[in-house]
């Protein structure tokens, strides 16, 4: 929001530019870089306060299955969180790689949700908030058939299973 007001010459006034939520301060456009600051007004005077987006950092986790690999092939496993921090406007790339042969990926989830970001195991974010997603694996469901070559002769059972 801008400000305008009328003041006496020779005037001390204090300004501050205070940022919103997700955002700070720079500078002035004289090339002060204090937020709050005094001016000795001698002569009519504009300034603008410029602002940015904070940096972002969004989360990636992962199920029990599975690890997640950022750009750098570095695995996050179950337990551990990969945080990078985002310039606003900048992407991250991660994937979901399973790590056990009776898992298999299902999705990319906002964590704690059953909300779907994505099915694709790789995935470019471009956060514009803090994003938190998890890559949710499961254990595969494997079939056991048997058969027998002559029914006449014999069957075939399962006895036992072991979880």
């Amino acid at each position: 929001q801008d400000t305008t007001a009328t003041f006496d010459c020779g005037e001390l006034v204090t300004i501050k530019a205070e940022a919103n939520p997700g955002y700070h301060f720079v500078s002035w456009s004289d090339g002060v870089t204090d937020a709050q600051r005094q001016i000795d007004l001698s002569k009519d005077t504009l300034l603008t306060a410029t602002f940015a987006h904070d940096a972002l950092k969004p989360e990636f986790t992962t199920t029990i299955g599975g690890v997640v690999v950022d750009s750098l092939g570095n695995e996050f496993a179950q337990g551990t969180t990969y945080a990078p921090t985002v310039e606003w406007g900048e992407s991250v790339k991660v994937t979901a790689k399973v790590t056990n042969d009776c898992y298999e990926f299902v999705g990319w989830y906002y964590t704690g949700t059953e909300n779907l970001y994505s099915t694709e195991a790789m995935i470019t974010v471009f956060p514009q908030e803090n994003v938190k997603l998890q890559a949710v694996f499961k254990k595969k469901q494997l079939t056991l058939k048997l058969f027998t070559n002559d029914s006449t002769m014999g069957r075939v059972i399962i006895v036992s299973q072991k979880d």
